[in-house]
């Protein structure tokens, strides 16, 4: 008896052990994959300071997560959030499409910055769809997505048996419903150097993202959401007077500028200064 006692003792602190351990790995595989894949998806840096995933409940944080400005944009950061909550459906990793329950975002900083061509929200999104399209990822929403692992004749659904050396459909994802409050939002130009506008934008509420669809892959998922944050970025610039008013005065600046350089080099003189008076005057 004492002897199986012993065992099992042994056998329990075992298995605490690599419980611990399962832990304390499952974030630095999360932090090492988003690392590894989120930056040749989005086009830029991405940088996920630390996450933690509770293996029995399914929950977890993210922390420092920053996505950089896209390259024409400028320096620092488009994207950054201290702390993200989720909650993964636990079961649904065996069987698929994973359910993420909840996704909790609370004061991450947006850095907009709007140019003569787009704006960078807009290109990162962009940037999701090419890497989509150039690696022959489904392009409409519920279309398979290649991993670019192969596989040897498995039955990944029911009725679908993949060919021997046929790549393996990317794992689908429903979001249940992610929620994104007390965004602070700022907007900027190279129009205006050094000059950044805050800006007000309500919370953002999506629901049922892929649900319908069975499932999305990481790029649709990334580029719905990407739209949405768009879009609503963008309505909070248009109701901005200041942001408007700022950027019509340096556009006049920039053309009265352009006019004075080309009065100079084509009359010069006094025709080039008195031509500027009569503008001045306008």
């Amino acid at each position: 008896m004492r002897t199986f006692l012993k065992i099992a003792a042994v056998l329990l602190i075992i298995a605490v052990l690599a419980l611990v351990w399962v832990a304390g790995n499952l974030g630095s595989l999360v932090k090492k994959a988003v690392e590894t894949y989120a930056p040749p998806v989005l086009g830029t840096e991405v940088v996920l300071a630390d996450a933690t995933i509770m293996p029995f409940s399914g929950s977890g944080t993210l922390e420092g997560f920053t996505i950089a400005q896209p390259a024409g944009y400028g320096s620092g950061d488009a994207i950054a959030l201290a702390k993200a909550s989720l909650g993964i459906e636990l079961s649904s990793l065996r069987t698929g499409p994973v359910i993420i329950r909840e996704v909790l975002i609370d004061g991450p900083e947006v850095h907009y910055v709007q140019t003569s061509s787009g704006n960078n929200l807009q290109t990162l999104v962009g940037n999701v769809q090419r890497y989509s399209s150039s690696n022959k990822v489904g392009t409409e929403a519920g279309d398979g997505a290649d991993s670019g692992e192969p596989d040897s004749g498995a039955v990944d659904e029911p009725g679908t048996v993949q060919e021997p050396g046929a790549k393996k459909p990317a794992k689908k994802l429903i979001v249940d419903q992610l929620t994104i409050s007390n965004v602070k939002l700022s907007a900027s130009s190279p129009l205006l150097p050094g000059q950044d506008v805050a800006l007000v934008i309500a919370p953002i509420e999506m629901r049922d993202i892929g649900r319908a669809e069975g499932g999305l892959t990481t790029e649709q998922l990334l580029a719905q959401i990407g739209r949405k944050l768009n879009a609503e970025v963008q309505k909070s610039v248009a109701d901005s007077d200041e942001f408007k008013a700022l950027l019509e005065d340096a556009a006049r600046q920039k053309a009265r500028e352009e006019i004075d350089r080309t009065l100079d080099r084509e009359i010069g003189g006094e025709g080039a200064k008195q031509v500027k008076g009569l503008l001045d005057r306008l």
